[in-house]
């Protein structure tokens, strides 16, 4: 496909399939202290899969950055296959290094948070409290009013203030 075919309009049926979505890699989250960071979403229940340093230009090139230096890391959730479930690729800048702040709010354009379903909420809000890990909220309940299901959920901060969600979902009328 051309830049011109793309600017026109002009795909056929085979270049429209190709640019559709078919999967969820990942989702990239930038840390000032991946060591800490790594400490923590395994305590939330990530397992790592594998850290390094990367500095191939290429790879800062795709991000759109001078060349340069970061230490990664890929996390899953532990039995779950990374061709199903998407992972968590984090990533410590080393050079350049990070800028800026996470939002403080969850009201801003972009990407606001990241959600992880539990089974029990509530045990996982003590666990996090029992850790010291700053809850944005308390935990809240909603009904799906169409059937009944109800819902919780719980917004706390990471070690560098990013804030991620747990949900419990789909619990039954009267449990």
């Amino acid at each position: 496909m051309s830049a011109d075919d793309a600017a026109n309009g002009s795909l056929d049926a085979e270049q429209e399939r190709s640019m559709l979505i078919n999967g969820f890699v990942h989702a990239q989250i930038n840390v000032s202290d991946l060591d800490r960071s790594l400490e923590f979403y395994e305590m939330i229940g990530f397992e790592v899969l594998s850290v390094g340093v990367m500095k191939d230009p290429r790879v800062f090139e795709a991000l759109g950055l001078q060349p340069g230096r970061l230490r990664g890391a890929f996390l899953r959730i532990p039995g779950m296959s990374t061709k199903v479930t998407p992972m968590l690729d984090m990533i410590q800048f080393l050079d350049p290094p990070p800028l800026g702040t996470p939002y403080p709010v969850l009201n801003h354009l972009g990407i606001a948070r990241l959600c992880f379903q539990v089974e029990d909420i509530e045990g996982a809000a003590g666990r996090l409290e029992s850790k010291g890990v700053e809850l944005v909220g308390p935990v809240s309940e909603f009904v799906n009013k169409s059937n009944g299901m109800r819902n919780k959920v719980l917004c706390f901060r990471d070690p560098d203030g990013v804030i991620l969600e747990y949900a419990q979902v789909n619990i039954p009328p009267g449990a």
